[in-house]
């Protein structure tokens, strides 16, 4: 999917989207100390997202915000700041990518300093495939079967941050966000 798709009052509320949850993440886990970036959305295929030092820019694939979660997105934002920490905060313009400061700038947002950019790892998937088996044992007829897998399934979603809308919903339910 290429930029040009994409309307630009959707655009537009991607990219404030993207400048709140960059304001949040840099007051709550970096005090304030880094600079707005320049927010921009890539068509670039195969990168969820990359900083650019030089314009200071904080890029976003369209792929991703259209296919993915804001959790997941977000998820891409944090790494995207933790290389603008590195040169921002830590003050190392020439540090190695994705080396020992990446992973402190890492800790500091609260993520993993993985570089392959799948927030989807195997057993990710698998919690979901899981999570969406109980919900569909959660239709059975036996009550109490149902009530048990959908307590179950309310667990896992929990315990693993993942959102419903993510795991699927059964057949003939509708899952919608009010607020």
């Amino acid at each position: 999917m290429r930029v040009s798709d994409i309307p630009a009052s959707v655009q537009r509320r991607w990219l404030s989207e993207l400048t709140i949850r960059w304001y949040r993440i840099n007051q709550a886990d970096c005090d304030g100390r880094l600079k707005m970036p320049t927010f921009t959305l890539t068509d670039v295929d195969g990168r969820l997202g990359f900083w650019e030092p030089k314009g200071r820019t904080i890029s976003i694939g369209v792929h991703h915000l259209v296919a993915d979660t804001w959790a997941e997105v977000e998820e891409t934002l944090r790494h995207e700041m933790a290389h603008q920490v590195v040169l921002e905060l830590f003050q190392t313009p020439g540090a190695e990518p994705h080396g020992e400061l990446f992973a402190r700038a890492c800790a500091m947002l609260r993520i993993n300093p993985d570089v392959r950019g799948d927030a989807r790892s195997p057993e990710h998937q698998r919690m979901v495939a899981r999570i969406q088996k109980l919900l569909n044992l959660a239709t059975s007829e036996n009550e109490h079967e149902a009530q048990a897998a959908m307590a179950q399934a309310n667990r896992l979603l929990l315990k693993h941050n993942i959102e419903l809308a993510e795991a699927g919903t059964p057949d003939g339910h509708v899952y919608r966000r009010i607020g």
